[in-house]
């Protein structure tokens, strides 16, 4: 069940199943997963959610700048892998 609620968490963050499947091949087997297996899952996932989540707030700040207005220049070459 535990693993189950895991899974359900991390699709409402964002995950893949792919990335989901991946996270769960890397605990251990054979035993009981203990706070320490968690700990170390979820410090993984942390640092691609801070990047998610600074890449989201790049993107919206560009939003708030009117991208494709017809009135308004292209973006900067340096914010065009958001497009």
């Amino acid at each position: 069940l535990r693993k189950l609620g895991l899974i359900k968490v991390a699709q409402n963050l964002g995950l893949s199943l792919e990335e989901i499947k991946t996270a769960l091949a890397s605990l251990p087997g054979g035993r009981l997963v203990n706070q320490k297996d968690w700990t170390k899952l979820a410090r993984q996932w942390r640092v691609d959610l801070d990047l998610r989540i600074q890449r989201l707030s790049r993107l919206g700040d560009l939003l708030d700048g009117c991208i494709g207005c017809g009135n308004l220049p292209p973006p900067p070459l340096k914010f065009k892998f958001f497009l």
